[in-house]
């Protein structure tokens, strides 16, 4: 698909979901599964049963498909528009490059509660060489694991709008058709179609639990640089205990060779003197 119908078809995307915001209405389960079209590569928004307003309280469990989740979701969060952007992120991740999401987590298939994790600690899928660099921008700003760093869905909007109506935009889309290589999404046979847009349940991640661990690493770590600074401060100890007994030892050395000096000159002083008193006696006699 050229990038002229793939921003066509991203616009008619951002259109419906700020049409769905703009109500104070919360779509909950995103994906490219509930993304219809017409042969006139018009685009709608389906699958409104998740939806609910704004103000509702969502934090109940983790519904949807898991590779097009919000982190803050994995974790206990509230489903909020943010959470519907960072779903838009992904998908024009995958208009941008031909695949389904789900084949860059291909190596976590078996092992879901670690593909959860990842998600929450800022794992996303590659982005492809080549895309215009505005295009790679937005779609960053929209999977940001913060969520109050995304842009709004009318703020995506006008911006997709706005590429569409600048020449100079417009050129840097169409650089990229001949030079990025698009995998056709079907050609994997290790994915199961039947779970591609498969929505369920997702168990959140127990933050206590990687709390707890970051502080045992804290610990851990906090206790070896106690260790190794107590060991320095040992080593300058002796260090010095050696300079110590070496200093003293060469005072004790010269202490007792100035003493024996003193001791030589006193005993030769007696010695004049008693030479001296003994001439004196002889000069009497």
């Amino acid at each position: 698909m050229p990038w002229e119908k793939k921003l066509g078809l991203l616009g008619y995307i951002a259109s419906e979901l700020q049409l769905i915001h703009s109500h104070n209405i919360i779509h909950c389960d995103l994906h490219s599964g509930n993304i219809l079209q017409n042969d006139l590569y018009n685009a709608y928004i389906g699958d409104l049963g998740l939806s609910r307003l704004a103000n509702d309280d969502l934090k109940s469990r983790a519904y949807g498909n898991l590779p097009y989740m919000a982190p803050e979701l994995l974790s206990g969060g509230s489903y909020t528009k943010a959470s519907d952007v960072f779903s838009f992120g992904i998908i024009m991740w995958e208009i941008s490059s031909g695949r389904i999401v789900s084949s860059e987590y291909e190596r976590y298939k078996n092992n879901e509660p670690r593909l959860v994790l990842e998600i929450w600690n800022g794992l996303r899928p590659k982005v492809i060489k080549g895309i215009p660099l505005c295009y790679q921008n937005l779609l960053e700003r929209c999977w940001n694991n913060d969520p109050l760093k995304r842009p709004s869905a009318i703020e995506i909007y006008e911006t997709i709008k706005s590429w569409k109506d600048d020449v100079n935009v417009l050129s840097e889309f169409l650089k990229p058709d001949n030079a990025i290589e698009i995998k056709d999404c079907t050609s994997n046979n290790n994915i199961d179609g039947s779970e591609i847009y498969c929505s369920k349940f997702i168990d959140f991640i127990n933050k206590q639990l990687i709390t707890d661990k970051q502080l045992s690493n804290e610990c851990i770590i906090s206790n070896n640089i106690e260790q190794l600074l107590t060991d320095k401060q040992q080593n300058n100890e002796l260090i010095n205990s050696d300079n110590f007994f070496t200093i003293n030892e060469h005072s004790i050395t010269d202490r007792r060779s100035n003493e024996c000096i003193i001791l030589d000159n006193i005993a030769a002083e007696n010695r004049t003197k008693e030479l001296g008193s003994i001439v004196i006696r002889l000069m009497n006699y």
